[in-house]
């Protein structure tokens, strides 16, 4: 691959966190609406991202209003969970049934992000 390709390819990309405006929406539709109209192509789903506006979030991807360029883990938070909660369940814990807890919520966020 000639070398400006390679430079082209490895462009950033400007992203807006949801972190600053997810608390605020209960449709993730709305949410990344917000961060389009302020000239934002992109935006990053933080660790904040309630199971409410999942179906939002999907819909204005699959319209084309934003892309995602990341997510944070976990995203979407887990059942139950209200606010953001990055450490809610930690890798290295000790205790297997946290773990596994980690284990399963990490993989959830993954396929989140496939979609």
């Amino acid at each position: 691959m000639p070398a400006l390709s390679i430079a082209a390819a490895l462009k950033p990309t400007l992203a807006l966190s949801t972190c600053w405006n997810s608390f605020r929406h209960h449709d993730g539709y709305a949410m990344l609406h917000e961060i389009a109209d302020l000239g934002f192509t992109h935006a990053e789903l933080s660790h904040g991202i309630r199971i409410v506006l999942v179906p939002g979030i999907l819909k204005a991807v699959e319209e084309g209003v934003i892309k995602i360029s990341s997510t944070h883990n976990f995203c979407p938070l887990p059942a139950g969970v209200t606010q953001a909660a990055p450490n809610l369940f930690e890798p290295s814990q000790t205790e297997r049934r946290e773990h596994e807890q980690w284990l399963r919520h990490t993989k959830r966020s993954l396929d989140f992000a496939a979609r």
